[in-house]
């Protein structure tokens, strides 16, 4: 596995770890980010890479920094 996957999936784990300790579904983060629910499954599984913007939207729609989803 490369290092960009490592970090992909890595991020994506993140995503979902704070998503969940904020009891947040993955349809309502879709929603507060403007994704749609498909997006952020694929986000938080590392199915592909995210674009810095996509992953802005997401860390705002948490509440969190966007650095905060970084390791």
């Amino acid at each position: 596995m490369s290092t960009a996957s490592q970090i992909q999936e890595t991020v994506g784990a993140r995503i979902r770890e704070i998503r969940l300790r904020k009891n947040i579904t993955q349809v309502e983060l879709a929603e507060r980010a403007g994704m749609d629910q498909g997006a952020i499954c694929d986000v938080e599984t590392g199915k592909h890479a995210s674009q810095v913007t996509t992953l802005e939207r997401i860390a705002t729609a948490l509440g969190i920094r966007l650095s905060a989803i970084f390791p």
